[in-house]
Parts: structure tokens; C-alpha cells; sequence
């Protein structure tokens, strides 16, 4: 496990998840998903690091993130 990809995940998931409406929650994550991996793109991660990283899926990540707000 990378502990700097895990630090950066969960600092912008932090930043920038919102509580959302049940409907919703399937596209803000997928919505947050593809930002989260623009940005981590600038610091040189892909998906492959990021799921690594986190242990699951990014969009199911990001879904119980959502979740839990």
C-alpha cells in the first residue's frame, strides 16, 4: 500500500465530498471519480495506484464517501 497515494485520496475526498441526495449518488461519484483522477494525474497517480491504494474500486469508493457525509 502507497501512503502517500492513501493520504492524497483521502485529503481530496475530504475536501470535496458532499452529502448527496440517494437519486444522485451513482453520478457524483462518478462525477467526483473522473476529478479525483484528473488531479491525480498532476501528481503522476493513475487509477491503477489509486484502487491500489484504497483497496476497492474508485466509484464504489467514492459512492460510500458520498454515503456517509
Amino acid at each position: 500500500m502507497d501512503v502517500h497515494t492513501t493520504k492524497f485520496v483521502t485529503d481530496w475526498t475530504t475536501e470535496h465530498v458532499q452529502p448527496g441526495a440517494v437519486r444522485d449518488r451513482h453520478a457524483e461519484a462518478a462525477s467526483l471519480s473522473a476529478r479525483l483522477l484528473n488531479h491525480g494525474a498532476t501528481q503522476g497517480l493513475e487509477r491503477e495506484d489509486i484502487e491500489e491504494a484504497i483497496g476497492e474500486d474508485l466509484e464504489f469508493y467514492m459512492f460510500q464517501a458520498i454515503s456517509k457525509q
